[in-house]
């Protein structure tokens, strides 16, 4: 006999009468342990959006919390998908959660909000002494150069293609 089927034999100790009383009571109180319904787990992706939006430079999240703001886009949207809303120059970035969809508009609530405070290369000097100042304006306008607050130029891929037009151009020198 092995020592499994010994341990099977062997009869149980009584437990006294109070005992097995106390122990039938918290038996009652438990709670059947819940188990995973294969149907209600998924991938996250096939059960919601994300969906990403560039706010209007210099705007505020309070504009694209307001549901009329969203109509044009309502009939994409579905409760729980979720909104990242980046203002283009990297001012600050977002992210909402779509609570209902109507014909009024789209009810978000904000779940994060956070101030980054614009987006440049990594020691760049973002003024010269001449007054140009090159500068990182969004996803749209990408790299520009600026005299005071006149665009001379906008869309350049990188920062070092704003360093050279300024340099190859006549606009950073001074005329005689």
């Amino acid at each position: 006999m092995t020592k499994q089927q010994a341990a099977k034999q062997a009869p149980m100790p009584e437990l006294p009468a109070k005992q097995q009383a106390d122990m039938g009571e918290i038996m009652r109180s438990l709670k059947p342990i819940p188990t995973v319904e294969s149907g209600r787990f998924g991938l996250a992706q096939h059960a919601r959006n994300i969906f990403h939006y560039h706010a209007m430079a210099k705007s505020e999240i309070a504009d694209y919390l307001v549901p009329a703001f969203w109509v044009p886009v309502a009939a994409k949207l579905s409760p729980l998908c979720r909104i990242e809303i980046v203002e283009e120059t990297g001012q600050w970035i977002a992210e909402a959660l779509v609570r209902s969809v109507g014909a009024e508009g789209v009810d978000l609530v904000l779940l994060s909000y956070v101030k980054i405070g614009g987006v440049s290369a990594i020691g760049s000097k973002a003024e010269r002494q001449d007054g140009m100042r090159i500068s990182y304006g969004g996803q749209f306008k990408r790299w520009g150069v600026f005299r005071d607050d006149q665009e001379l130029i906008s869309n350049l891929p990188t920062e070092q293609a704003a360093i050279s037009w300024l340099e190859t151009s006549n606009h950073g020198r001074a005329t005689a």
